[in-house]
């Protein structure tokens, strides 16, 4: 599935079996982690989920993808329960309108570095064990994995990130973890652009906003290896506004941000910046170290909201995913299980509506940072506008095409409430322009969120076409 931000009245290529998507850095998003691959998550489940997060204006969801499980038992033999799931996952997200960031992480068995005692020749539950947290001995295993799903989903999948916090002994168990990393990331990128050179690859994962860690990297050579880098500038129960101590820059929100992205400048690169986790959690917990403590429902969704506000002000950065959409467990007093946007028994928290806002209002900004404008004149008769259409304007719209089910659908962020008319006009090659009177025209009603979703009509999945959008009553 590919996405195309454009700004309502700029022109879109939709070819009949590839679109090229403009940089990352054109717009902002934002979205929510969900853990739709989990093997407790029903097709249902993962349905739902995606509704939900669809609901709340996000752009992209992110989802872990376990390489361990993929693999499980052998090179070159993928799973096919895995597969399975995972395709349902990239039809179904494709149905809601919701982008995917997928994270490739784990190692299975048979390729983890893991010591013998640890691995015990893969014999039973060897994953309770935690050998998958270990990185594979041979980088190119991961490489070659990570290629094959690239080949399989293409444009359907809007980035790839390279592993979880592998900063964390938790999630990369590695005596040199930025070495071992920069090798994994240096194969895997040549690897994941050779199977689809349009792919955006993202590196780096990062817990917190480790300028450092960073340095590491780029000594060991992943300089060049990615499209755009990632960290989770989580802030403990702090304010993402609060600048903290000078010596803990990295567990602020406001301040390491901007840290990593210095470094990544100084090296020469200047890429987008995902920010593919950060959020606040509601656990009970309190008093402790600020990292573990929780906080109360109604600072956790102002924080949320903030913290996108923030994300306004860095146009450098391209995307930011909240942790989490929903909680993990009932149990309030786990730190880690308390991060949802939606309780455990799925009854929203303020800070569902916060994200809401945020997210809308993010949209809004990044908006009015793109060149356009959207067409109120018929363009048959420029002095005849279009059936009552009001002077305020959806402020985006977005169109795209899952490749294998030839379905196009518009996206747009408008007024709450409204209807917004779409139109789509073919380009006419003889004449090389597009023509003046639209093929095709359907409606959308703008829901609450102040967004909406429309599947166009078949005919409009080949060829070349511009897609305008208006107003077709007052707001």
């Amino acid at each position: 599935m590919t996405r195309i931000g454009i700004t309502a009245a700029i022109a879109l290529a939709l070819a009949a079996l590839s679109v090229v998507a403009p940089s990352v850095s054109a717009r902002q998003m934002a979205g929510l982690n969900a853990h739709l691959m989990w093997s407790n998550v029903s097709a249902a489940e993962q349905d739902s989920q995606l509704a939900q997060i669809a609901a709340t204006g996000a752009d992209i969801a992110r989802v872990d993808v376990g390489w361990s499980s993929l693999e499980q038992n052998a090179k070159g033999r993928y799973e096919r329960w895995y597969l399975d799931r995972l395709d349902t996952l990239v039809e179904k997200a494709g149905q809601h309108g919701v982008q995917l960031l997928l994270t490739v992480t784990d190692s299975p068995c048979w390729a983890s570095s893991a010591p013998d005692s640890v691995k015990q020749g893969c014999d039973g539950a060897w994953w309770d064990r935690e050998v998958q947290r270990y990185p594979p001995v041979d980088a190119r295993d991961y490489a070659d994995a990570l290629a094959f799903l690239v080949r399989r989903y293409g444009d359907r999948v809007a980035g790839w990130e390279i592993w979880n916090e592998p900063n964390l002994q938790y999630f990369f168990n590695s005596d040199q973890p930025a070495a071992d990393y920069a090798r994994i990331v240096r194969a895997a990128y040549p690897a994941a652009k050779a199977a689809d050179p349009s792919a955006t690859v993202i590196a780096g994962s990062l817990a917190e906003s480790p300028p450092a860690f960073v340095e590491e990297l780029f000594q060991h050579g992943i300089g060049g290896h990615f499209d755009a880098f990632s960290i989770h500038p989580y802030s403990g129960d702090a304010s993402p506004l609060d600048p903290g101590d000078d010596d803990w820059v990295k567990n602020s929100f406001a301040r390491g941000v901007p840290a990593v992205r210095d470094v990544l400048l100084k090296h020469g690169e200047d890429k987008p910046i995902w920010l593919t986790e950060f959020g606040w959690s509601t656990s009970t917990i309190r008093d402790v170290a600020t990292w573990m403590n929780g906080v109360d429902e109604q600072t956790q969704a102002l924080y949320t909201e903030q913290a996108l506000a923030k994300v306004g002000d860095w146009p450098y950065v391209a995307v930011a995913i909240v942790y989490e959409l929903q909680d993990e467990s009932g149990d309030r007093g786990d730190r880690n299980s308390n991060f949802g946007l939606l309780r455990h028994d799925g009854t929203r928290k303020p800070a569902f509506d916060a994200f809401k806002r945020g997210a809308l209002a993010l949209s809004a900004t990044a908006a009015t940072d793109t060149t356009g404008t959207t067409d109120t004149t018929d363009p048959a008769d420029p002095s005849r506008t279009l059936e009552s259409v009001d002077t305020r304007q959806p402020r985006r719209l977005r169109v795209w095409k899952e490749r294998q089910a030839r379905r196009v659908y518009a996206r747009g962020v408008a007024e709450p409430d409204t209807m917004v008319r779409v139109r789509a006009y073919r380009y006419l090659r003889g004449r090389q322009r597009f023509s003046r009177r639209a093929s095709y025209a359907t409606r959308a009603r703008v829901g609450a969120s102040g967004r909406f979703v429309r599947r166009l009509n078949r005919r409009v999945s080949h060829g070349r076409w511009r897609v305008r959008a208006a107003y077709t009553q007052a707001v």
